[in-house]
């Protein structure tokens, strides 16, 4: 689990989806924007960078051994 707790907007790449079988969550306790990439153009259900931008916001992440999906 990720928690991001500052004022500002952060980034956070997510490891290599391959062969990844760990389940992640990524949660925005700041005010700013919280963005989640990723590594070797992979996905996070098709995007390469995912925005969380509500304070509070939360996702779930797993990988299929080449990107990444929201669960």
């Amino acid at each position: 689990m990720y928690n991001g707790n500052t004022s500002g907007n952060i980034n956070l790449t997510l490891p290599t989806a391959v062969s990844n079988t760990n389940r992640y969550t990524v949660k925005n306790s700041n005010i700013g924007i919280l963005t989640v990439l990723t590594t070797s153009s992979q996905t996070i259900d098709g995007v390469t960078a995912y925005a969380l931008s509500k304070q509070y916001q939360a996702i779930d992440l797993l990988s299929d051994n080449s990107n990444w999906f929201i669960i």
